[in-house]
């Protein structure tokens, strides 16, 4: 619970090898998660604390994670890991969800991007009322999931249906999936 010296732990470690994807996300995991429970149990406890001074605390450690994250971007700049954690970080932790689907977004971008990636920004999209775009999107990347598993793509399409319900979109109208392009070819459309 020494703050000074997990900073300084994390920055020896992932400058001595920047190579483990691991030292970056679970430093930034942390930072994002464990300081602010040790800043506010140090403060006297949560009932001790109004919501917005462990507001301030959250967000401050979840910027200090963002900084290691990102400075872990430039070492592995192709990778889906590191935007998931930022994502997971502004929807986990600051309960942000539209700063959450930009990343989600972005990593759904990289080829190693698991399928569930797909589904969560869709989801952060509906919690924001944008449903068409969420349907547009789902609809427009449905035809990518070829190497997904039946269940992923079960799950993607019952989304699908679930949007089509909610916009009120007529039978004649509905979606009919086919499956056929990579993600990264329809990404580009």
């Amino acid at each position: 619970e020494d703050r000074l010296k997990l900073s300084a732990m994390i920055r020896l470690v992932t400058t001595l090898d920047p190579r483990p994807e691991f030292f970056w996300i679970n430093a930034a995991r942390m930072v994002a998660y464990d300081v602010p429970a040790w800043r506010i149990r140090k403060s006297g406890g949560y009932d001790a604390l109004t919501d917005i001074q462990k507001s301030a605390i959250d967000e401050e450690q979840a910027n200090q994670a963002f900084e290691i994250l990102k400075r872990g971007l430039d070492f592995h700049p192709n990778t889906a890991r590191l935007p998931i954690e930022i994502g997971q970080i502004y929807l986990n932790r600051l309960q942000d969800d539209a700063l959450a689907a930009k990343w989600f977004y972005e990593a759904s971008k990289f080829p190693d991007a698991p399928e569930f990636v797909v589904r969560i920004y869709a989801e952060l999209l509906r919690r924001q009322g944008k449903l068409v775009e969420a349907y547009k999107y789902l609809t427009r990347i449905y035809p990518s999931l070829v190497n997904a598993t039946d269940y992923q793509q079960s799950l993607v399409l019952e989304r699908i249906k679930m949007l089509e319900n909610d916009l009120n979109i007529t039978n004649e109208s509905c979606y009919e999936p086919t499956i056929t392009k990579s993600r990264k070819n329809l990404l580009e459309l």
